[in-house]
């Protein structure tokens, strides 16, 4: 019986697929040119990892160090040989405001 790989630094059972929710700061977004919206930013949620959040078209993406709560659906994508943590919204109310960005 084969061993299934998780997320890098990942411990525990898996939870690919199970909706989530994960507290942080916005640590990044996706680099784009106006009109164009980000699709992504990323929230560190203090264990060494960002977190990518991967947004559905019309939703607004948080300001860079906002602390936000998220909820979405866990997954992961692959960057090299690594697995990496994602999350997938399904709309703005999956994104709580806890402290604006400084």
């Amino acid at each position: 019986m084969g061993v299934q790989g998780g997320v890098i630094g990942g411990s525990g059972v898996n939870n690919i697929g199970l909706l989530v929710r994960v507290w942080g700061r916005v640590a990044e977004q996706e680099s784009v040119t106006p009109p164009q919206t980000p699709t992504w930013f990323r929230v560190d949620d203090g264990s060494h990892y960002t977190v990518k959040v991967i947004l559905p078209a019309g939703v607004a993406v948080p300001g860079l160090g906002a602390c936000v709560q998220v909820t979405g659906n866990n997954s992961c994508e692959k960057l090299g040989e690594e697995l990496h943590r994602l999350l997938r919204l399904r709309s703005q109310e999956d994104i709580k405001p806890l402290l604006a960005a400084p």
